[in-house]
């Protein structure tokens, strides 16, 4: 069974017959080949279940990977694993003709260790209505999220910084 079958495809295309699906990854290498800045994050998460499992002796060595070679993380985990971290992928975008450039679906999902099924990245997105500002729809959330973030990396609030700074 391919990652794609666990997608409720018949229900998105009932919903929006107009819809074309652009699969731009269905198997790693093309993950690999097709969309580099994903592998990271994928990266990061096997590395922390490694951790949790007791797999990985030094959890540490990951700093001299990431962020600053982000490059070499695959073989990296590869090797300190012993196999291949991610035995399956998919990654397809789906635009439903409001817009040729701007796909209202986003999905993600890879077959990573232990034996997980990872949901890397879901977006669905109504392109009929404008996006607002996000101090428009909740200004307390917008401050409360720069001030943690803030204080959690030193640093102005970004979500890639916070995650990989606070956490890794």
């Amino acid at each position: 069974m391919k990652l794609r079958d666990s997608l409720p495809l018949e229900t998105i295309l009932a919903r929006y017959p107009e819809a074309r699906e652009e699969v731009l990854a269905d198997t790693v290498a093309a993950l690999r080949a097709n969309l580099v800045d994903r592998i990271p994050p994928v990266g990061l998460f096997v590395w922390d279940e490694m951790a949790f499992c007791g797999d990985t002796k030094k959890p540490d060595r990951m700093q001299k990977v990431y962020p600053y070679h982000s490059e070499r993380m695959f073989p990296f985990v590869t090797k300190e694993l012993g196999r291949v971290p991610i035995s399956d992928a998919y990654y397809a975008e789906w635009f439903n003709g409001l817009s040729d450039d701007k796909p209202f679906i986003k999905i993600e999902l890879c077959q990573c260790y232990p034996n997980d099924i990872h949901i890397a990245d879901v977006v669905f997105a109504d392109l009929s209505r404008p996006a607002r500002d996000r101090s428009e729809v909740a200004p307390d959330l917008t401050v409360a999220w720069a001030s943690s973030t803030s204080f959690l990396t030193g640093c102005a609030a970004s979500p890639v910084i916070a995650g990989s700074s606070a956490f890794h």
